[in-house]
């Protein structure tokens, strides 16, 4: 579902209860996989509640992503700075001060 811009949250919302539990293939300790019709899908799809709620998903998710790419620009950068400080400290304390040139 989440192929045809389904949430956990909108299929809780406009799905509710499921129509069938299974037991989960992948992992028995897993919870109950849930299955819906696919014509209640469809029909929740055509509603505009669905309409609305896809495309503001869409633009909190699309906005999310912004932001950890933004976040995680900015820490490789710092990691870039210190890693430069460092290495002109190390380089700085290699140095012996007695056999500094003028």
């Amino acid at each position: 579902m989440r192929a045809r811009g389904w949430s956990a949250g909108l299929v809780r919302r406009l799905l509710g209860e499921p129509d069938l539990l299974r037991v989960n293939r992948y992992s028995v300790s897993a919870p109950p996989t849930r299955l819906y019709r696919l014509e209640r899908v469809e029909a929740a799809e055509e509603s505009p509640g669905f309409r609305v709620v896809a495309a503001a998903t869409v633009r909190r998710s699309g906005t999310a992503s912004a932001g950890l790419r933004r976040g995680r620009r900015e820490v490789s950068a710092r990691a870039a700075a210190a890693a430069r400080g460092e290495a002109a400290r190390s380089g700085a304390e290699r140095q012996d001060p007695d056999e500094a040139g003028p």
